[in-house]
């Protein structure tokens, strides 16, 4: 039991490394050829899904229940994960012919992403500023959710801009996994959780509304914000390919340093010290 363990973290890191440094980057750099960036898209989709799915694993079975640690990563991460959900329904109805409405369905994920941040809000009253800061960003995203719900989508804009931010969401959460596990040591504890919050804060803003902000054309500003983007992911991960051949963390490392985070999409593996 503890090889096939073992062997799940592996597969699992071996998975989300490329994830997070290939994939997602090549989805992003092909955003203005739509068949393209479509299949990369799909890609990350699945790749994110069975991260989510098996990290979801080593979380019930590498953590105690009824701790604090254990609902922070189940809300933390299911929170993270769900973005790609509303970022595809929305990429979805931008695709549809005229214009789309709300439906039934869109009004269940709203309240889906409602209860996800109330979870996190919950977590984050006990302690924790990271915590706080997710929550915050998550009641952010209910305003303009809600926002754009009671609007109808209109203009169907709106729908490109809720694929872009959610979508980007979602990858900012997985740099974020990978920064708890490689940047321990180099940044306080605080920090190492935030740093790709505040820096997808930036970018999000930019996307969303930067005729408006920075009185240029959207597409110019979109594509200096997916180049900033692309840029700091490959410093990233040169910095992350250094750390994984000093420190040999794509090894399984044992039962007990799973403990310290799972179900986290890209790599439940680290030092306790690294979670505090």
């Amino acid at each position: 039991m503890n090889q096939r363990y073992e062997l799940l973290i592996l597969i699992h890191r071996m998975v989300g490394y490329p994830t997070a440094f290939l994939v997602a980057p090549a989805a992003l750099f092909a955003f203005t050829r739509p068949a393209l960036h479509r299949r990369w898209g799909k890609t990350y989709l699945c790749l994110i899904t069975f991260l989510y799915l098996t990290g979801t694993f080593l979380t019930l079975t590498g953590h105690d229940w009824y701790t604090w640690d254990f609902a922070r990563n189940i809300v933390f991460n299911f929170f993270g994960f769900s973005m790609v959900l509303y970022g595809w329904r929305a990429i979805h109805l931008f695709r549809q012919d005229g214009q789309p409405r709300p439906t039934r369905l869109d009004w269940a994920l709203a309240g889906l992403l409602g209860a996800t941040v109330l979870g996190l809000l919950v977590v984050a009253a006990v302690r924790d500023t990271p915590m706080r800061l997710f929550a915050l960003v998550g009641i952010t995203f209910c305003v303009l959710e809600f926002q754009e719900l009671r609007d109808g989508f209109q203009p169907k804009s709106v729908l490109f801009r809720r694929h872009t931010r959610f979508i980007l969401a979602s990858y900012f959460y997985v740099l974020t996994v990978v920064s708890i596990v490689h940047l321990g040591d180099e940044l306080p504890r605080n920090l190492k959780w935030i740093w790709p919050t505040l820096f997808g804060g930036l970018i999000i803003s930019l996307t969303g509304n930067a005729a408006r902000h920075v009185a240029q054309p959207r597409g110019k500003v979109l594509r200096f914000a997916i180049a900033l983007t692309l840029v700091m992911t490959a410093l990233y991960a040169g910095y992350v390919a250094y750390d994984l051949s000093r420190g040999g963390r794509i090894v399984g490392q044992g039962r007990a340093e799973s403990r310290a985070v799972g179900g986290d999409g890209v790599n439940p593996v680290q030092h306790q010290s690294r979670m505090r």
